[in-house]
């Protein structure tokens, strides 16, 4: 080998060892599993609890505390990225703290934190995973935009999602500052894989006999003697990214996290003009999640034929469907004897991705005869 070539080959060994050495600094273990673990599919963070500290009146921090809290949204990860109804990209720490003191009216008030007290947040918060590097957490930036999520980082350890503030501002002595959130993935009701439209048509029961049907893809259940209806929706039908972007479904994911509900991408799920949401977990397990807590229901029969639920309700919600009320759409039927009925009108059953305000947008009155025709009139007696 030529003086020269050996001079070039030696040269390219160093910079690969160079570039070997800076690539390790960058990419811990701990950062290597925070962002692994970001890679898997459809993950809801529920949050758990709070770290709160207090400014000391010396431009630092009190000791930090633990609160339970769930009053945040959740956080959603799917394949690398974060979303909230807004959709973030991974970034780096540089850039996160260069767009803090840009944004900064008052940049002599903005400390950043250290190692140390991150960790003590991440201690705080159950955390047994420690950082080296403030370069070990994961940063993230709104995809398209300009808004930065508030100067934290992430770490995932276990089932828990880590969120912690790397900058304070200092103030006013005892003005209590937030250090960060701990959010988990580990809920009570989940599905693990889609279930098919047509796997769950038939009878479901709660273990106190409450009962509901699924039939002409639409859910119907007796509430204060009315027949309810809400159409099944298939959240698998939409990308990820269009569903995300939904602040219906990210409203209603808020209202299922809280009560330890998973409404996964792939969910089939219906509501109704209560507020009730109905998620299916798989072809035979149903939860029913209300203001006051969850129901399960299990699938008795994939009969859609029952006396619980007459035929002419039926027949009276597709003769609706086809007059088309400028009013709205039939979201329940009250009967009234002589095979009339109230109707509640609505803007859309569609309850998970577009009707998330609910409520009845007007009244009117259907009977049936007994061919099967439907008479629509005012309703003089609608309550």
């Amino acid at each position: 080998m030529s003086k020269l070539k050996y001079v070039l080959a030696l040269a390219a060994v160093v910079l690969l060892t160079a570039c070997g050495k800076n690539t390790a600094q960058k990419t811990s273990s701990v950062y290597q599993h925070s962002t692994s673990q970001l890679q898997k599919n459809d993950q809801v963070w529920a949050e758990k609890a709070v770290a709160t500290a207090a400014l000391n009146g010396k431009n630092g921090l009190t000791a930090e505390k633990r609160t339970n809290d769930d009053k945040l949204a959740p956080w959603i990860t799917s394949k690398g990225k974060f979303y909230n109804v807004a959709n973030y990209q991974q970034t780096n720490y540089a850039t996160i703290k260069k767009q803090l003191k840009k944004n900064d009216s008052m940049p002599q008030n903005l400390h950043f934190v250290t190692v140390k007290q991150v960790n003590a947040t991440l201690k705080t918060l159950g955390a047994t995973a420690k950082i080296k590097s403030l370069n070990d957490l994961v940063y993230i930036k709104q995809t398209n935009g300009t808004t930065f999520q508030n100067g934290t980082g992430f770490l995932i350890a276990g089932d828990k999602l880590y969120d912690v503030y790397v900058s304070y501002t200092s103030g006013a002595k005892g003005a209590s500052v937030n250090r960060g959130t701990v959010y988990t993935c580990k809920l009570k009701y989940t599905s693990s894989a889609a279930v098919k439209p047509a796997a769950i048509t038939g009878l479901w029961q709660t273990s106190d006999g409450t009962k509901a049907l699924v039939k002409d893809k639409q859910l119907v259940t007796i509430q204060n003697n009315a027949f309810v209806r809400g159409a099944i929706e298939n959240l698998g039908a939409l990308k990820q990214a269009e569903l995300y972007g939904t602040m219906s479904y990210y409203l209603r994911q808020t209202t299922t996290t809280k009560k330890s509900v998973k409404l996964s991408s792939n969910s089939l799920a219906s509501g109704d003009l209560w507020g009730n949401l109905y998620v299916f977990l798989s072809a035979s397990k149903m939860v029913q999640v209300t203001n006051s807590g969850v129901k399960v229901f299990t699938k008795t029969s994939a009969k859609d034929d029952t006396t619980d639920f007459p035929k002419q309700v039926f027949t009276a919600f597709k003769g609706l469907d086809k007059e088309k009320s400028a009013a709205g759409v039939a979201g329940y039927l009250l009967p009234k004897g002589n095979n009339t009925y109230s109707v509640g009108l609505v803007s859309s059953t569609h309850f998970v991705l577009e009707n998330y305000n609910t409520g009845i947008s007007g009244a009117e009155a259907v009977s049936v005869d007994s061919k099967g025709k439907i008479s629509v009139g005012a309703d003089m007696n609608h309550n």
